[in-house]
C-alpha cells in the first residue's frame, strides 16, 4: 500500500521529500555523469528512509 502524498505526513518525511528534490534541482544542466550518478543515489536514500518510514 502506498504510503501517504507529500504534505500528508510528518514533517520529517516530508521535508526528506523536499530535500531529495532539491539535491536534482541543484544540479547544473551540464553536470558530469558523476554527479548526476551521486545525486540519484542520494535521492534515492533519501526516498528509501521516508518509505520505510511509512511502513511503520
Amino acid at each position: 500500500m502506498p504510503g501517504p502524498p507529500p504534505g500528508d505526513g510528518p514533517p520529517a518525511e516530508d521535508a526528506e521529500v523536499r530535500a531529495a528534490a532539491d539535491v536534482l534541482a541543484a544540479l547544473p544542466a551540464d553536470a558530469p555523469s558523476e554527479d548526476v550518478a551521486a545525486a540519484l543515489e542520494d535521492v534515492r536514500a533519501r526516498l528509501a528512509r521516508r518509505l520505510q518510514g511509512t511502513a511503520r
